[in-house]
C-alpha cells in the first residue's frame, strides 16, 4: 500500500472489476485472559459474528479507591451499533459472544450503575456516563469506579465490503485536555490489550500508557511486488507484455511490510481480509515532450475475477500494442490497483491500494550493424539492447501467446 498523497494527479480510468459483494472477513479476537489488575484499563476484542458482520469490544476498569477513568473509543472502518453497560446484559453477552475474559463477578461492580442519561459528569456529580450515537464512530465514557469494577461492551458493525478497521482508546487527564470538561482521570496504572501474555496482535500490558491508538480489529492489504516496470516497443511493432504480481500476504508474510508491527513492536501485522472488488486505474503514459501514448494501445488483464484471497498471489498482464504513428520517446505513468470498498467504481481516499510505475520506451526499429573486417559486428556499432532496469526491460517480459491465446 502507498499513501493517498502520492496520487494527486489526474487519472484515466479504463475500468475493470466486480461490484461490491459480501466479503470474506476475519478479525483479531483475543484469547483467554484474566482480568487486569486494579488500576488498569482493559480492552478486550471478542469474536466476530460472521453472519451479521459484527464484533464486540469490552472495556473494563478495576478501580482502586478514588479511581476513575474519563475516556473515549474511536473506531475506524466500523460503526457503533450498540453499547451494553448493565450487569445483566453483559452477562448474557458473555455467553452470546463466547467471551474468554475472566470477570470479577456481577455484584456490586460489573457494569455501570446509576448512569447519567443527560449531560456529563461533574466534580459534584461524578457518576458513570456513556454517550454515543448509533451509526457513529465513537463512544464517550466515564467510569467512576472508586473501588469497584466498571465494564461496558461496544458492538460494532462492519460494512458489506470491509477494509482495515481499528479502535483507538483515549483517556483524559493532565496528559490530555478534555474539551467536554469532564472530571479528570485518576489512578490509571496503564492499559492492557487482550491477555498480558497473549500472542494476538497488539496483546499485552502497557504500564503508564494513557492512550492506545489504532488497535487492530481487521487488516486489509494489497501489495504490488515491484515498484517499476519498463518496456521497449517499436512504432507499429508486435504487442509486448509485462507481468505484475499482486500479493495479499502470500506465504503468511506482508510482502512490503507496510502493515507495521503490533503495539509492542514484537510481531508483524498480517492481513485478515480477502479482496473481492479489485479494480485498477491506468494513468496516462506521457513523454517528456508531452506526447501521450494512445490508451487504445494499452490493456490490462488478470483482474477479471476481481478477488485476491488472504495468502494468495496473482499475476496481472499489461499488454502494449504500439500504433504506427506513435511518436518516439520515453513515456511514463503508473498503474494503481485498489479495492473498491464502496462499490462506486472510483478510486477514493481510504480505499486500500498499491501502485507500480510504468516506463515505455518507443524507439525506431533497430538497424543491424555493418559487418566488421572479420565478418562480425563493427565494435563501434554494438547493439545496446534493452536498457530497462533489471535486465528484461525492468519487468518480466513474456511471449504470452500460449498462456493467453486471445492476447
Amino acid at each position: 500500500m502507498k499513501t493517498w498523497l502520492q496520487f494527486l494527479v489526474a487519472m484515466a480510468v479504463l475500468g475493470l472489476g466486480n461490484s461490491v459483494v459480501a466479503q470474506d472477513l476475519a478479525v483479531y479476537a483475543d484469547g483467554p485472559s484474566t482480568a487486569a489488575e486494579e488500576g488498569w484499563l482493559h480492552i478486550y476484542r471478542e469474536a466476530l459474528d460472521e453472519e451479521e458482520g459484527r464484533q464486540a469490544i469490552i472495556v473494563q476498569y478495576a478501580g482502586p479507591p478514588g479511581g476513575r477513568v474519563s475516556g473515549a473509543l474511536v473506531f475506524r472502518g466500523a460503526l457503533v451499533d450498540e453499547v451494553q453497560h448493565d450487569a445483566e446484559m453483559l452477562n448474557e453477552g458473555d455467553e452470546a459472544w463466547g467471551t474468554l475474559l475472566e470477570t470479577p463477578g456481577n455484584d456490586p461492580g460489573r457494569g455501570l450503575e446509576d448512569v447519567i442519561e443527560f449531560g456529563g459528569p461533574t466534580e459534584e456529580d461524578p457518576r458513570d456516563t456513556v454517550q454515543y450515537t448509533r451509526g457513529a464512530r465513537s463512544v464517550r465514557f466515564f467510569f467512576s469506579a472508586d473501588g469497584e469494577v466498571d465494564s461496558l461492551r461496544v458492538v460494532v458493525q462492519y460494512p458489506g465490503n470491509p477494509g482495515t478497521a481499528t479502535v483507538t482508546v483515549e483517556t483524559y487527564g493532565p496528559w490530555q485536555a478534555d474539551e467536554d470538561g469532564w472530571p479528570s482521570t485518576e489512578e490509571l496504572a496503564g492499559i492492557r490489550i487482550g491477555a498480558d501474555d497473549g500472542d494476538i496482535v497488539d496483546d499485552g500490558n502497557y504500564p503508564g500508557l494513557y492512550s492506545a491508538r489504532d488497535i487492530r480489529l481487521a487488516v486489509e492489504d494489497l501489495d504490488v511486488e515491484t515498484t517499476l516496470v519498463a518496456l521497449r516497443v517499436e512504432p507499429g511493432g508486435n504487442p509486448r507484455h509485462l507481468v505484475v504480481f499482486l500479493n495479499n500476504d502470500a506465504d503468511g508474510e506482508d510482502f512490503d511490510r507496510d502493515n507495521g508491527r503490533d503495539q509492542n513492536g514484537t510481531s508483524r501485522v498480517g492481513s485478515t481480509v480477502a479482496l473481492t472488488s479489485l479494480r485498477y486505474v491506468l494513468g496516462s503514459l506521457v513523454s517528456v515532450d508531452r506526447d501521450q501514448f494512445p490508451v487504445s494501445g494499452l490493456r490490462l488483464r488478470g483482474l477479471e475475477r476481481g478477488r485476491l484471497e488472504v495468502g494468495e498471489r496473482i499475476p496481472t498482464v499489461l499488454s502494449v500494442t504500439p500504433p504506427e504513428d506513435v511518436a518516439t520517446g520515453l513515456y511514463q505513468g503508473e498503474i494503481i490497483f485498489y479495492e473498491d470498498n464502496n462499490g462506486n467504481g472510483n478510486f477514493e481516499p481510504g480505499e486500500t491500494f498499491d501502485w507500480v510505475a510504468v516506463e515505455l520506451s518507443v524507439s525506431p526499429p533497430r538497424v543491424e550493424p555493418d559487418a566488421g573486417p572479420d565478418g562480425g559486428p563493427d565494435a563501434g556499432d554494438a547493439d545496446p539492447g534493452d536498457t530497462g532496469p533489471g535486465g528484461n526491460d525492468g519487468g518480466l517480459v513474456l511471449d504470452l501467446g500460449g498462456i493467453f491465446p486471445d492476447l
